[in-house]
This record gives structure tokens, C-alpha cells and sequence, in this order.
């Protein structure tokens, strides 16, 4: 944080480069403070997105996986099933961030928001998907968080935490199976 802060600090001026910088600073500064503190904001921000994503008290206690990804990636989706169905008894919920692929090179339904909302309804993933307006990366949901993958995948602990990143090549399976064997009071 300390490191953030002195580096934010070194770019004061309202010129470009100077805001661009100190606002990415700005997101990793927020990802490091989940580390260190419940992460109320977020959950306040899916709400905003979806007003009937009202019953947050819900995952109080449990592993979340936040999974920001267009409903499209048929590979990522099954990957969450997979997830879904091995942790959900143990205390794991999925949370999706979705949002629609607005690639040029993404075939035209993909890029259909409303059809992409049938194809979400159809499914009827046992897990709660809220809908980013922002359709472009660098203004999402995981951007704002501090996140700059696509997709942008992050677990919340048992403590309301977001869960750090272990050294080494750790699987999202082995984080999640670790996160829930950890005691918490």
C-alpha cells in the first residue's frame, strides 16, 4: 500500500499521463484494501447494478466467486458449473458480473445484449448474474477493482476479504478448496 501511495504521489499534475496513472493506482489501491478489510463497496456496487440484488446478508460467511466474463465464453461457463457444483455444499457461491461481447469478431447474437439475456434466463444458473453496463473493459466493474484480465475472476473469503493472490500456480480450484478449509471464527 505503502509502495501505491508513494507512487500516486510522484504523479500529481491533472495532464494526462499523470491521471491516467494515479487512476490505475487508484484501482489496485482498492483491490489491496479488500485484502485488508471487508469489502462492503463491492457489494454495494452489485447492487447498484441490479437493484433486486438485494439479499447480500446471503453470502455473508461463505467463499464468493466474483466472475466478471461475457455469458458467451460456453468454456468459462462450464468451468463455473463445474466449480458450482463441487463447492456449493461445502459454503461456495458464484456471484457474475456478465456483460455482452461487443466485439466486432464475436458472432452477431454474441453481440446482442437482449439475446444474450434469453440466453442467461434460459440457462438458469443455480448463481446470482448481474449485468455491467459498461461493456468495455477499461471501465467495468473489474477494472475497478484493480482487475485488467478478461476474464477477471476473484474470490471473496469467508471474512468478507478478497482473497490474495498465493505465490506459485495455484488453480482457482485449489484457491477455492483452500479458502474453504480455512477456519474462520
Amino acid at each position: 500500500v505503502r509502495f501505491l501511495q508513494e507512487k500516486r504521489a510522484a504523479h500529481p499534475g491533472d495532464n494526462y499521463p499523470d491521471a491516467q496513472i494515479r487512476d490505475r493506482i487508484d484501482r489496485f489501491l482498492r483491490l489491496v484494501a479488500g485484502q485488508e478489510q471487508p469489502v462492503d463497496e463491492l457489494w454495494q456496487q452489485l447492487q447498484a447494478l441490479d437493484p433486486r440484488f438485494t439479499d447480500v446478508s446471503r453470502y455473508r460467511g461463505k467463499v464468493v466467486l466474483i466472475a466478471w466474463l461475457a455469458v458467451d465464453w460456453s468454456s468459462r461457463t462450464m468451468e463455473l458449473e463445474e466449480l458450482y457444483r463441487k463447492y456449493h455444499d461445502a459454503g461456495f457461491e458464484i456471484v457474475q458480473v456478465a456483460y455482452q461481447n461487443a466485439s466486432i469478431t464475436a458472432p452477431a447474437v454474441q453481440r446482442d445484449k437482449a439475446a444474450m439475456q434469453r440466453y442467461v434466463a434460459a440457462k438458469q444458473w443455480p448463481w446470482r448474474v448481474v449485468w455491467d453496463p459498461k461493456d468495455s473493459a477499461g471501465e467495468s466493474f473489474a477494472s475497478y477493482w484493480g482487475q485488467n484480465t478478461i476474464p477477471a475472476l476473484f474470490l471473496i473469503g469467508r471474512d468478507g476479504r478478497i482473497v490474495r493472490e498465493r505465490p506459485g500456480r495455484l488453480t482457482r480450484d485449489e484457491q477455492i478448496a483452500d479458502e474453504i478449509a480455512r477456519k474462520f471464527p
